[in-house]
């Protein structure tokens, strides 16, 4: 399990909680992911986001241009406002 957050805080608690088994904290939305990153796109087979709503195409085309194979994906909608 991967998990893929801007927020070191919110990668590092999640490490170290035992939630994922590698964690990345590349900004997709602004730049090309890392050659760890890249690694690691290449063995994933499903994507579930929770909210971001601020995730546009671009950081979409970063993951999946680096899968290898089919991607799932789960999208749960967060929603902000009544």
């Amino acid at each position: 399990m991967f998990g893929l957050d801007v927020s070191v805080h919110a990668v590092h608690y999640a490490l170290e909680v035992g939630l994922l088994d590698a964690a990345f904290t590349d900004n997709l939305e602004y730049g090309s992911p890392s050659p760890r990153l890249s690694r690691a796109l290449a063995e994933v087979g499903h994507v579930t986001l929770t909210g971001g709503s601020y995730i546009t195409a671009r950081t979409f085309t970063a993951l999946l241009d680096g899968a290898r194979r089919p991607v799932w994906v789960s999208a749960f909608v967060l929603r902000a406002v009544s």
